[in-house]
């Protein structure tokens, strides 16, 4: 009896080293820190869009059609598809990245053939959908692929899944498609992270906005409740089907914090995007002093065509960024994306690090078809170079995009202590709700809320707290009599200001060969000429926490 006693917990011990070993492939979270094995994984991310063709019979993952000769697909069979797709991967490593993150397979179409998912195919010049029920050992042969070729590149996989949906007729048909992607991938290493919504501040319930009847924007809200909840959802499916992955949710802005409360999701890790030299520095600094959660920096970049932006600068941008993101206590670092596209705006069109011209080889002989910019030859050089520094935010904190006509003076206090609350963000909106303004509060609750046309509405909230809401008719002082408003301004729009514009005259060479680009000037942002005082503000507690 007692040699079978023995036996049965050799077996049993051993059993539980291979477990722990096979896990142990996987990356995994201890505190912030991402580890494989024993060692320390720290996440660097290039962006990668894919797209689904239609070779030899079969519907095949490919790179985007957006990529190499725009709209041109460059091979005709699977083989050549993926030699193709491996050449790319092979210049991603090339740079320095350990991790792609894959994006366009959360892009679902509920209603061409319901209640089975429709996925986008190309074939030739067309484009065309096939159904995921009819297709699916393709489906899943694609993603085996997908697989493959990272980890024969020693490329982590960071997967973007499709937004919740409202309607649950429409939810059912999504959480099929997740969990053919959760099943595929759930003994994968390769496979580091799932993103389960991808910017909710432009996405979250968008459906109802394509009616546009007067109460779409009322049904797009979402309390932190909900977004919790949501997020409990994720956290489930994971359980069930990929416990030994990762979960994430990527967050377009601080603003976010009014309905998607970071501190309140059921994700390992929180990704936030961050564009624009005016706001990188600032929102990065929020994060890394405020969310007492593991986060990372999915999305950055500086769009650059060698013309109105110079390719230096963006180098220099990658540097400032990456460094900030080191300061602050990311947990990880990425770009967007891998090759320039056209997509109609400059902010997506030239943010690449391959530019659309020119035929290259990566180092492993294969052909490219586009030329590395400066940042993507640089980037290697400067995480080698980045030691940690001190986290600090830039001189526009408060005023981040240089609005100079009125000042609103205020303070954010809980509503059951009466202390001041840290880092709440404040947004600030015209009486037609046509522009919105944001700030945050300082280490005493006092914030600092700059426009360029008066405000009426008012939304506040932070960490754990619920929102606020609510329209004063401000009384506005003349602060500088010496001063006029400046009419010119008062519509401004984010996308009309430029950051090269609050550098003291500096031209884009300086602030390359001073490493300046978040070193503005700080009389630029303090500018105004009418002020007034905000009342008193009161946050309750959320009331997640009485669930």
């Amino acid at each position: 009896m007692r040699y079978f006693l023995l036996v049965a917990f050799l077996l049993q011990l051993f059993g539980c080293i291979k477990d722990a070993s096979e896990t142990s492939e996987f990356v995994r979270l201890e505190g912030k820190e991402f580890y494989q094995k024993d060692e320390p994984f720290y996440p660097l991310i290039l962006n990668y869009v894919v797209g689904f063709y239609y070779v030899e019979g079969h519907f095949v993952l490919g790179p985007s059609m957006d990529y190499d000769i725009p709209n041109k697909i460059e091979w005709d069979t699977k083989d050549s598809m993926l030699s193709h797709m491996n050449a790319h991967f092979q210049m991603i490593k090339d740079m320095g990245f350990n991790t792609v993150r894959i994006m366009d397979l959360h892009k679902l179409n509920y209603h061409k053939f319901h209640p089975s998912a429709a996925l986008l195919y190309h074939v030739g010049d067309t484009s065309h959908y096939f159904k995921l029920d009819k297709e699916v050992n393709d489906f899943r042969s694609a993603l085996k692929d997908l697989g493959t070729v990272a980890k024969k590149h020693e490329l982590k996989l960071l997967i973007t899944l499709p937004r919740p949906r409202e309607q649950d007729v429409f939810n059912r048909t999504r959480r099929r498609f997740i969990k053919e992607i959760l099943v595929a991938y759930k003994n994968e290493p390769t496979v580091f992270a799932y993103d389960f919504f991808n910017e909710p501040l432009y996405f979250d319930n968008a459906e109802f906005l394509e009616d546009n009847s007067p109460t779409a924007y009322s049904n797009i809200l979402r309390t932190k409740l909900e977004a919790k909840r949501l997020s409990t959802e994720w956290d489930k499916l994971m359980q069930a089907y990929a416990p030994n992955q990762l979960s994430t949710l990527s967050l377009a802005e601080p603003i976010e914090v009014l309905e998607w409360d970071a501190s309140l999701m059921d994700v390992d890790f929180i990704s936030i995007h961050t564009y624009n030299p005016l706001r990188v520095p600032n929102e990065i600094y929020w994060y890394g002093k405020y969310l007492d959660k593991p986060w990372i920096v999915s999305e950055t970049a500086l769009p650059a065509d060698n013309d109105s932006i110079r390719y230096d600068l963006m180098t220099e941008f990658m540097r400032a960024s990456y460094q900030s993101a080191i300061n602050c206590g990311a947990s990880g670092y990425g770009w967007w994306q891998y090759q320039e596209t056209f997509w109609g705006h400059s902010e997506f069109n030239f943010t690449g690090l391959i530019a659309i011209n020119g035929i290259n080889k990566n180092t492993k002989g294969q052909r490219i078809i586009g030329t590395p910019k400066p940042a993507a030859n640089s980037f290697r050089r400067i995480v080698e170079e980045t030691k940690k520094e001190e986290c600090k935010c830039a001189v526009n904190y408060q005023n981040m995009l240089g609005y100079s006509n009125y000042l609103h003076l205020g303070k954010v206090v809980d509503k059951e202590s009466g202390d001041p609350i840290k880092g709440a963000v404040v947004r600030g909106y015209l009486k037609d709700w046509s522009n919105g303004i944001n700030t945050y509060t300082d280490g005493n609750g006092d914030f600092e809320l700059y426009s360029n046309d008066t405000l009426l509405h008012f939304e506040v909230s932070a960490f754990g707290k619920e929102k606020f809401g609510q329209s004063y008719n401000i009384q506005y002082l003349i602060a500088d009599t010496q001063k006029e408003i400046n009419d010119k301004v008062r519509k401004l729009s984010y996308e009309q200001i430029s950051f090269l514009d609050f550098y003291d005259d500096k031209s884009q060479s300086e602030i390359i060969s001073t490493n300046s680009i978040f070193n503005f000037n700080k009389s630029a942002f303090q500018q105004y000429v009418f002020k007034a005082l905000v009342p008193v503000i009161e946050l309750e507690k959320t009331e997640v926490e009485n669930e």
